[in-house]
Parts: C-alpha cells; sequence; structure tokens
C-alpha cells in the first residue's frame, strides 16, 4: 500500500477531531500525486468520450 498506517483528522468548528485510520488515497506529498491524478481524469475523460444518454437522447 501506498499510505498503510496512515491516520487522519478533520478541522471542525474551531476544533481537530479524534484521528481515525485512513485506508485509501495518497499523502499531499506524495510524489505519485500528480500524476495518478492525470491518469484518472484521463480515463475519466475516455469513459465520458462515449457520451451520456438522458431520456433517449445522446449529449457530449
Amino acid at each position: 500500500a501506498l499510505n498503510s498506517n496512515a491516520e487522519s483528522s478533520v478541522w471542525v468548528d474551531g476544533g481537530l477531531t479524534d484521528s481515525f485510520e485512513t485506508k485509501s488515497g495518497l499523502r499531499q506529498d506524495c510524489l505519485l500525486s500528480p500524476l495518478l491524478f492525470s491518469l484518472y481524469l484521463s480515463d475519466l475523460h475516455d469513459y465520458l468520450g462515449g457520451g451520456i444518454r438522458i431520456a433517449g437522447i445522446n449529449t457530449l
């Protein structure tokens, strides 16, 4: 795993929550983050390239 044994907390109402285990995702400072995000967007673009059908009408 790229991010094993990671914990996170969230800033809510002026304070941090208790920490919790982060089971997926990448750290913000991970060198792979930009590459993996780019690959995700490329796949999303290809997926949506086929268009979307709404009420029998193809869009995109």
